[in-house]
C-alpha cells in the first residue's frame, strides 16, 4: 500500500476545515434576522469550508479532497455522538444548566440527516466539478472555477438540507424563501472572498511546490 505523505500546510487547511464544519453545527442552533431575511449563524462560517475545499481540489486534487470530505464528516459524526453520551449522563441537583445544555448541543436524526446528507453531496460534487473544469481547461481562469463549482456545490447543499430538514415542518412558500435567502447569502460570501481565495491557492502552491 503506497504511504501518503501529507505537509504541514495541508495539516492546518484539514484541521480549519475540520474546526469550521464542527463549529457550524454548533452554531447552527442561534437563528438570526437581518433585513427580513431568517437564516442560522452557521450560515457565515459554513461557505469557509467551500473555500477551503476549492484549495484542496486546485492544489492537492479531487483524491486528496475526497480524503477530507469524509475525515470531516466522520469527525462530526463523533462529535454527535460524544455530545449525545454527554446530555445523557446522570448530573447531580446543584447543575442547573441541563435544559440550556441539550438544547445548544442536541440535533434531531431528522436534522442530523439533512446536514450529513446535505455536506457530503455539495462538497462532492463542488469538488468534482472544479476538478473536471480544471482537467478540461487547464488554462482556465482559477476564479472561474471556484465560482461555478461553489454555484453547483452550493445549490445542492442548500436544497438538500433545507428540503430534509423543514419539509412538512414549513410551507412550501416559506421553505422557497428560506432556501434563495441561505443560497445567495452564502453564494455572495464565497464571490467576496475569491479574490483572496485565488491569492491563497497561488501561495500554497508554492509553499507546496505543486500545481
Amino acid at each position: 500500500m503506497k504511504k501518503e505523505n501529507y505537509s504541514k500546510t495541508f495539516v492546518i487547511l484539514l484541521v480549519l476545515n475540520i474546526v469550521c464544519l464542527l463549529s457550524s453545527n454548533i452554531l447552527a442552533a442561534k437563528q438570526v434576522e437581518i433585513l427580513g431575511l431568517v437564516f442560522t449563524s452557521s450560515t457565515l462560517l459554513f461557505p469557509i469550508s467551500y473555500i477551503l475545499n476549492d484549495v484542496f481540489v486546485e492544489v492537492y486534487g479531487y483524491k486528496t479532497s475526497k480524503f477530507t470530505i469524509i475525515i470531516s464528516f466522520l469527525s462530526n459524526l463523533l462529535m454527535v455522538l460524544f455530545f449525545t453520551i454527554a446530555i445523557y449522563l446522570p448530573y447531580p441537583d446543584f447543575f442547573k444548566n441541563q435544559d440550556a445544555f441539550k438544547t445548544v448541543l442536541s440535533t434531531t436524526p431528522r436534522i442530523l440527516l439533512a446536514s450529513v446528507l446535505a455536506y457530503i453531496f455539495g462538497n462532492l460534487f463542488n469538488s468534482k466539478v472544479m476538478a473536471k473544469m480544471k482537467e478540461n481547461n487547464k488554462k482556465g481562469i482559477l476564479w472561474h472555477r471556484t465560482i461555478l463549482s461553489s454555484v453547483v456545490g452550493e445549490f445542492l447543499d442548500t436544497l438538500i438540507f433545507i428540503s430534509v430538514a423543514f419539509i412538512g415542518v414549513m410551507s412550501i412558500k416559506d421553505l422557497g424563501i428560506m432556501f434563495l435567502s441561505v443560497y445567495l447569502l452564502k453564494l455572495s460570501v464565497e464571490i467576496i472572498f475569491t479574490p483572496i481565495l485565488v491569492k491563497v491557492i497561488n501561495k500554497i502552491k508554492k509553499i507546496e511546490k505543486r500545481d
